[in-house]
């Protein structure tokens, strides 16, 4: 284990006592009913990347429930490092990477923290909105709540 991010990878699960396989490649954790994953990036080996999923999208999800990740990104953009993405699963994920230079454990922790925080504000948004006759109204959040919960 010599490498930066499994070194910072080990502090981590000490510091929330659990065990880490060895070659793992990263750790899922179980953080208030979210599921999160801090795993290496897969380019830049400076770099961690934390992964949050926040819910599963229908297969049948209408194209502007799609659309409202693009919004989602645009809103947040210039004000945080989170992303949400759709991966190939259909899972809403949120997202972000940070160097592993200068940050320990705890630095880690906050993050996943924050990660958590904000999947549950998306959550609640995209469960509770009025919506458009087309849109179902689980997928569009109204434009003020969604808009805080990005800026956090």
């Amino acid at each position: 284990m010599s490498r930066p991010f499994d070194i910072l990878l080990q502090a981590v699960a000490d510091s929330l006592g659990i065990p880490l396989e060895s070659d793992t490649g990263g750790l899922a954790v179980q953080s208030g009913g979210f599921e999160a994953l801090i795993r290496p990036h897969p380019v830049r080996d400076y770099r961690l990347i934390l992964e949050v999923k926040v819910m599963r999208f229908p297969d049948d999800a209408p194209v502007q429930s799609h659309l409202l990740l693009h919004q989602l990104n645009e809103l947040a953009r210039l004000e945080h490092d989170w992303l949400v993405t759709l991966d190939l699963d259909q899972d809403l994920i949120l997202s972000r990477s940070a160097v592993i230079a200068g940050i320990a454990a705890a630095d880690v922790l906050a993050m996943l923290s924050e990660g958590v925080d904000r999947a549950e504000a998306l959550a609640h948004a995209l469960r509770s909105t009025r919506l458009p006759r087309s849109v179902p109204a689980s997928w569009i959040p109204s434009g003020t709540g969604l808009a805080s919960m990005m800026r956090g």
